[in-house]
Parts: structure tokens; C-alpha cells; sequence
């Protein structure tokens, strides 16, 4: 991937994920994700991540899929945080986190 740095606290990325999954039965697949996003913050306490993506699978059985996600963690701890995203890929999720971190 590449990134670059737009101000102290904002970063563009591009990159390019692989995936390669098996299935019990069948051959699997293999798919390749060209991905782009931002990486903000507002203060210490908040930070944002926005990425939108487009799978495309190799062999061509399985239709292309748009892959966004947008994510905030709140908290300036190293020992916790909580997070709110929003991410569809397939089906679309809306998940409220806590994390405690040892």
C-alpha cells in the first residue's frame, strides 16, 4: 500500500488487499480488494478511520462486492476504548464496542 500524510492528523491510504478462503466443500475462492481511506483525529480522545473498497473475485463465480466501512474510537487511554462503526460488505452492520486492553 502507500500512504501519505496531509497534516498531523490526517492520512490517506491506498492499498491493494488479497484473500485467499477454503470451503469444507468445493474449491473456495481467491479475490483481490483495491482499498482506499482516511485516518483523522480530534485530539487525543477521538480518531476516525473511513475506507471504501471493491472485492473482485479472480475466478469470476461470485460477484463483485463494494466494501465500506467508517469506524470512531473514543478515548485517549491505552487501556480501554470504545468504538462505533458502520460497515457493509454483503449484509450491513452498525457495531458499539468496549475494549479493555492488559
Amino acid at each position: 500500500g502507500f500512504a501519505h500524510e496531509f497534516a498531523p492528523s490526517v492520512i490517506a491510504y491506498a492499498m491493494l488487499d488479497g484473500r485467499l478462503q477454503t470451503q469444507q466443500e468445493g474449491l473456495g475462492s481467491v479475490s483481490a480488494t483495491p482499498r482506499v481511506g482516511l485516518l483523522g483525529s480530534i485530539g487525543d480522545q477521538w480518531k476516525s478511520l473511513v475506507s471504501v473498497g471493491y472485492r473482485t473475485y479472480v475466478d469470476g463465480r461470485r460477484s463483485e462486492e463494494p466494501v465500506i466501512k467508517i469506524e470512531n474510537r473514543f478515548g485517549g487511554s491505552r487501556t480501554w476504548d470504545i468504538r462505533a462503526s458502520y460497515e457493509e460488505h454483503v449484509a450491513r452492520e452498525f457495531k458499539v464496542s468496549f475494549s479493555y486492553y492488559w
